[in-house]
């Protein structure tokens, strides 16, 4: 073991069960390294009569040709993981189309959100639940959460994390946790933010699926849609095929109503995201703009069917290059479901 993970730098699994690796430590050390310990146990009665039984059936050469048995396999697995790490790493597959892997990889980093949207997050988040945030050191951006304070739900998803300090960029101080976006912090929130925007017997939700907010950032009616895609994604690999359901989340809008919208490009989406209210909306009215917009449902779907359609060939695209660019043998398609789930509606009035 210690050898091949020196050689490869990684660990490589037993090639057997738990039970033949047991019976072959043990036979070899009842064979090898228990006989002077087997003669002065027998010779002092110390033995049960089944171990000494045991003891005295075992054939060494059997055990040889156990453990040699064991070793080969070890070294035959230990090969293939040496020749899959060296087709996965190799430069020579990558280095002609690096561009395309890398443009791959800065659309998964934008996706999944940088280290400043997680501060953003939490700060905020934790903020509007109650909790007592303090930032301790400017310069370092070293932050304190209490939350003693906060609901007892919240409170429930956080148990070891009462107080806290914690820094959302490496490296992190002692005294201090670094938080990334996929931190137990992070995610707990997220889980609380979203299960309680979902559910109606929640009493104080900090998010909600439906919102109105009156801005100076539009000139006229302008609606955002978070919407969830569901994606079956099928790989072949020569006659091998594997199907995997796969989710995926955008937020897509339009101005004026939905009878004759008109669609918005992702970069105007993104600055509709960071909008701030200027003036307030009546409980009344913000209800009826929202009903106005799901009335117009119908009217909605064949463009969210073809929003599918177009995520499913980009994801599809993004698959092709990646895989053309490791220069692997498998393919994959990548088939929406018809319609996506309207998780979020949001108006946004001039």
């Amino acid at each position: 073991h210690q050898t091949i993970k020196k050689s490869l730098g990684v660990s490589v699994p037993l090639p057997t069960n738990s039970k033949e690796l047991f019976e072959a430590i043990v036979n070899g050390f009842a064979v090898h390294g228990s006989a002077v310990v087997g003669a002065n146990a027998r010779s002092n009665g110390g033995l049960f009569p089944e171990v000494e039984a045991y003891l005295d059936e075992l054939d060494d050469q059997m055990t040889r040709e156990k453990a040699e048995k064991l070793h080969r396999d070890w070294d035959e697995i230990a090969m293939k993981e040496q020749k899959r790490s060296q087709t996965f790493f190799a430069h020579r597959a990558t280095s002609a189309n690096i561009d395309e892997i890398k443009k791959e990889l800065e659309e998964t980093r934008r996706s999944i959100g940088s280290s400043a949207l997680a501060k953003e997050f939490v700060v905020n988040a934790l903020k509007d639940c109650g909790a007592a945030v303090k930032l301790l050191d400017r310069q370092k951006e070293v932050y304190e959460f209490d939350l003693s304070s906060v609901n007892a739900v919240l409170r429930d998803y956080f148990p070891d994390y009462k107080e806290y300090r914690a820094r959302f960029d490496m490296p992190a101080p002692p005294d201090a946790e670094y938080v990334s976006r996929t931190h137990p912090i992070v995610e707990r929130l997220a889980d609380y933010v979203v299960n309680t925007a979902l559910d109606s017997t929640s009493e104080e939700p900090l998010a909600r699926r439906c919102g109105v907010v009156r801005t100076s950032d539009v000139s006229k009616t302008t609606t955002l849609l978070l919407l969830r895609y569901r994606f079956h994604l099928v790989r072949k690999d020569g006659g091998a095929q594997t199907q995997t359901l796969a989710e995926d989340v955008q937020t897509v809008g339009f101005s004026g109503m939905p009878e004759n919208p008109e669609w918005l490009g992702a970069e105007e989406v993104e600055k509709l995201l960071a909008a701030r209210p200027s003036g307030n909306v009546l409980t009344a009215n913000a209800r009826g703009f929202i009903e106005r917009i799901l009335s117009g449902y119908e009217a909605l779907k064949p463009r969210l069917e073809q929003f599918a359609q177009e995520r499913a060939a980009a994801l599809k695209d993004a698959h092709t290059r990646v895989r053309d660019a490791m220069k692997t043998k498998v393919k994959t398609d990548v088939t929406p479901e018809p319609l996506p789930d309207i998780v979020g509606v949001y108006v946004y009035k001039p």
